[in-house]
């Protein structure tokens, strides 16, 4: 007879876990592949080398707008600096041709009287005559030794300008040759070369000054040489 022996039930195991895995575990990332990160490595590489070009560019930019504002400011301070030294010198070349002319009026000018001692003064009483044909009577004062020869030419300038009234011509020794008075009833005329040139060089004098002044400031006005003679209101006696 055969007897059966009934299995023995295993006995618990320690070191087995049963446990239930608790829950919100989450799963670990996954692995990053070196194709994958060498992709990453070299989008960021040309990220930061575009961002260095702009910045690069917006430096050399602002760079050369500098440069050009200060060869701007440079350009217009030339400028005015030439300006400046083309006025001057436009004012010294004014002035040295006043000089210049003045010193040849002052040696032709007597040449001239010494040449025709008369023809200015006719010429002066043309003029008067043509606005006094009614006056009856006209004096003129010349330097004594042209006396004769002017009352020729003045009597030739009575018939040209149709005066019928009487010229008396005086000699005055105070009165240089070329010069002369002319007196009507209520006015006269005088012509004076000394005091024509000291009236001309005032006036020049005057111009220069003004061309001698700072640069770009105002300039003289023409000069107001007076004319042959200055008109004289007074009565001859």
């Amino acid at each position: 007879m055969t007897t059966q022996t009934a299995a023995k039930p295993a006995l618990y195991m320690f070191d087995e876990v049963f446990a239930i895995e608790p829950a919100g575990t989450q799963p670990a990332p996954p692995a990053v592949t070196t194709a994958a990160l060498d992709k990453a490595v070299a989008a960021a590489r040309k990220e930061g080398h575009a961002a260095g070009v702009a910045e690069g560019r917006r430096a050399g930019e602002q760079a050369v707008a500098g440069r050009l504002a200060d060869s701007i400011a440079a350009l217009v301070a030339e400028t005015a600096a030439i300006a400046q030294r083309a006025e001057a010198d436009r004012a010294e070349i004014e002035t040295m041709a006043v000089e210049l002319a003045m010193a040849a009026v002052g040696r032709l000018a007597p040449a001239l009287v010494a040449r025709q001692p008369s023809a200015e003064l006719a010429d002066l009483l043309r003029g008067c005559l043509n606005g006094l044909r009614d006056v009856p009577h006209i004096a003129i004062r010349v330097s004594e030794d042209l006396v004769e020869p002017m009352r020729a030419e003045f009597d030739t300038v009575a018939a040209e300008t149709g005066f019928a009234g009487r010229i008396v011509v005086l000699g005055d020794p105070d009165i240089a040759p070329g010069d002369g008075r002319i007196d009507w009833a209520d006015g006269g005329i005088v012509r004076d070369m000394d005091e024509t040139r000291r009236s001309i060089e005032a006036a020049v004098e005057r111009f220069i000054a003004a061309r001698s002044g700072p640069a770009g400031g105002p300039v003289g006005g023409p000069i107001d040489a007076p004319g042959a003679g200055t008109a004289k209101d007074e009565t001859d006696e």
